[in-house]
């Protein structure tokens, strides 16, 4: 076969010219993309690898036709492939060789297309979610198109990453919801990604991210598990960090949406049996009362910790935000029942319940045993600034009494010390005119309670002392 030379001439360009043309174009999807992932996941690809084959194969059948050595056998019906069987596995090999080559050249242009790559990557993770390879890549993207502002790709792939979580929300029945660790460092990078901007900034993004709508949903009720909340307040750090008060407060509404709409109350159905009413659904009442107090302890948390990182504005802005007339405070108290019971929570030695809580919401730039101390006293001045703020609440309805003196059935004694260390938190709170006035409390003073018929708050704290 004579012709068998533009075979090995085809061989030898693979090699010597497209071969190295086609590794140069892989080396600058790095700089594409800066993802070692994409690098990684390209070096996968079936093309890539069967491409590199048969041009190994390639090359070896050519040496071996070029040794032109005779059949050892001869066999009659096929001795026509016997004697020229190193010429067709040269031509063999050299076609397959070329049909790799499109298709490896084929799946570069994918790569190099961002709108076809980001297409090819979600069928790739639609068809096996069980890697998150593609996904992983499709972060990557989307990362770099926050950083370079290209809304029409991290908008693209958004709407793919909203489904993504709500698929994995739905498989959790009746069991609080674990993401894949992949799902919170896409969330965890997107807020610091959104942080570090100034200017131009997608809100609609924003929301979606910090503001928690990808890892709480926004359509149903779904049990939030601890990792969840470890990686939320991971993510409010760093807003905090970058003092992004914005993203705080994205945070804010989402979570005041949720707790109205999909963890409100449940109401008592009663059954009744020779007149008594028997509550029939106890259980799934205690279950979404203790939803609710792990849900309100985290944003009491928050508070706390803006106090401690000195975001008096941030505070304010919580304070007055709301999403019904008239106006309701989701994440806030209503009446002093509910901030003296808060504060003996928070101040009790012996409530398990907040035992290490240095482990749950780590504050910046403390650790060690100290941790959990600092982190309650700034717990405890919240509460003393959610008790001046019952001053500002105005009752729309007759049932609604702010200033309300708290009912106290257990374990006076203690609460009776305790309050000792509450009047002064709440006396230093009052002394402190710039903090007041930055928060809007300033008008609270002697003059405005007597003239106003209310009792001073450091009064309100002796008389209720008196009255334990």
């Amino acid at each position: 076969m004579a012709e068998i030379g533009i075979y090995t001439t085809i061989t030898i360009t693979m090699l010597s010219v497209a071969y190295p043309i086609l590794l140069q174009v892989i080396a600058r999807l790095d700089e594409k993309y800066a993802s070692d992932h994409i690098v990684e996941l390209f070096d996968e690809e079936r093309e890539k690898k069967y491409f590199v084959i048969f041009l190994i194969f390639s090359i070896i059948s050519v040496v071996i036709w070029s040794f032109k050595i005779e059949p050892i056998v001869q066999i009659e019906g096929i001795n026509f492939l016997i004697n020229n069987s190193a010429s067709l596995l040269v031509i063999t090999n050299t076609i397959i060789l070329v049909v790799f080559f499109f298709l490896f050249l084929n799946k570069i242009l994918i790569y190099y297309t961002p709108s076809k790559f980001i297409k090819y990557l979600i069928q790739e993770h639609n068809n096996d979610t069980s890697e998150l390879k593609h996904f992983t890549a499709l972060t990557d993207i989307f990362l770099l198109s926050i950083q370079k502002q290209n809304q029409s790709i991290t908008h693209k792939i958004s709407k793919f990453f909203y489904k993504s979580f709500e698929k994995e929300r739905e498989k959790s029945i009746n069991r609080p919801v674990e993401y894949p660790e992949a799902y919170y460092i896409l969330v965890h990078k997107s807020v610091e990604e959104l942080a570090i901007l100034k200017n131009k900034r997608d809100y609609s993004l924003e929301y979606r991210t910090a503001g928690g709508f990808w890892l709480l949903g926004e359509s149903k009720l779904y049990q939030i598990s601890e990792l969840t909340y470890s990686w939320l307040w991971q993510n409010i750090l760093l807003a905090i960090e970058y003092e992004q008060d914005d993203l705080i407060l994205h945070h804010w509404q989402t979570a005041n949406q949720y707790f109205e709409y999909y963890l409100k109350n449940i109401q008592p159905e009663c059954d009744f049996h020779e007149r008594e009413c028997k509550i029939k659904n106890s259980k799934i009442i205690e279950e979404r009362n203790i939803e609710r107090r792990r849900f309100l302890e985290f944003h009491f948390a928050l508070g706390a910790l803006l106090f401690y990182k000195n975001r008096v504005n941030c505070i304010r802005r919580i304070f007055n935000f709301t999403s019904s007339l008239p106006p309701k405070y989701e994440l806030l108290p209503e009446s002093m029942n509910e901030v003296f019971k808060l504060y003996y929570d928070f101040s009790d030695p012996y409530e398990m319940r907040h035992s290490w809580i240095s482990k749950k919401y780590p504050f910046p730039q403390q650790s060690g045993l100290n941790s959990d101390a600092v982190i309650k006293k700034w717990i405890s001045f919240y509460l003393a600034i959610l008790f001046l703020r019952q001053y500002t609440i105005d009752p729309y309805l007759m049932d609604i009494n702010p200033l309300e003196y708290p009912t106290i059935r257990k374990e006076k004694n203690r609460l009776i010390h305790g309050l000792d260390s509450f009047r002064r938190l709440v006396s230093d709170a009052l002394n402190d005119r710039e903090l007041m006035k930055n928060l809007e409390l300033d008008f609270i003073t002697e003059e405005w309670c007597l003239k106003n018929g209310k009792v001073y708050p450091v009064d309100f704290i002796d008389k209720l002392q008196q009255k334990l």
